[in-house]
């Protein structure tokens, strides 16, 4: 990250103008569907294991935490899975997170 501030659209421009060896054109490919599961699915599941416990040992609480840990690790899981991508450009690979205004 050279510049925090810059709009993903502007970078191109940005490293062409100011830093010319860095410049590069590539297409940003947002993550495949298979990869969901990993994004998603087994952060809710590691919430289920996680809730049981507590559920035994605080029954009181532990109901509440049954529902939520596995929604809410769910629902990071899909943020995330909404927010990161590849691109590939000449001989790098660059992994990374867009973040995406919708």
């Amino acid at each position: 990250m050279i510049f925090p501030l810059i709009r993903s659209e502007e970078v191109a421009g940005f490293l062409q103008q100011f830093i010319p060896a860095f410049s590069y054109e590539a297409k940003w490919i947002p993550l495949e569907k298979t990869a969901w599961r990993s994004y998603t699915v087994i952060p809710a599941l590691f919430g289920i294991l996680a809730a049981i416990p507590l559920m035994l040992w605080a029954p009181g609480y532990g109901a509440g935490l049954v529902l939520f840990l596995p929604l809410t690790a769910g629902i990071l899981g899909q943020l995330s899975f909404n927010q990161v991508g590849w691109s590939f450009h000449v001989s790098h690979l660059i992994h990374s997170i867009s973040y995406r205004r919708q």
